[in-house]
């Protein structure tokens, strides 16, 4: 079983990996639906570090280098419907191989403070490819009322 990961504040050295987990994420979700563009993506995960709260789990390998396999990240949004404003996810996602490690709840845990300390409500999107039952289940675990669904059409 390889190690648990810490569990941190994404730093502006953190944006390439962001990135390669951030493209996992793509390839687990997104079956080739739709296509990357990396410098949009790195321009997003910079406006999203500016804009709210990135959290990441790092492990180390042998050498020490640090590989981000876990992030969620959160920034205010308003719905077009309404002045109100919500603290809501730009993207959640643990690698498959960390997935059974309690790290999706600290990630939830720690963007559930944040939201509570803007005095916001959090809103999670539920984006998943493979484990299609685990987000749904992390979150009725996690006392969250589920407002509705994704689909995509090929």
């Amino acid at each position: 079983m390889p190690a648990s990961p810490d569990i941190r504040l994404a730093e502006s050295k953190d944006i390439i990996g962001l990135m390669d987990l951030l493209l996992s994420f793509h390839d687990d979700c997104w079956f080739g639906t739709t296509s990357t563009n990396e410098n949009k993506i790195l321009e997003y995960i910079e406006r999203v570090m500016d804009a709210g709260l990135v959290v990441v789990g790092v492990v180390r390998d042998i050498e020490e280098a640090e590989h981000i396999v876990a992030s969620i990240a959160v920034a205010p949004q308003q719905p077009w419907w309404s002045d109100d404003w919500f603290m809501h996810d730009r993207w959640f996602f643990v690698n498959q191989g960390y997935r059974s490690m309690n790290i999706a709840r600290a990630l939830v845990s720690l963007a559930r403070s944040y939201a509570k300390s803007c005095e916001m409500p959090l809103l999670l999107m539920d984006i998943s490819g493979v484990d299609v039952a685990r987000k749904p289940a992390l979150y009725r675990r996690l006392g969250m009322t589920l407002i509705g669904g994704n689909y995509v059409e090929k």
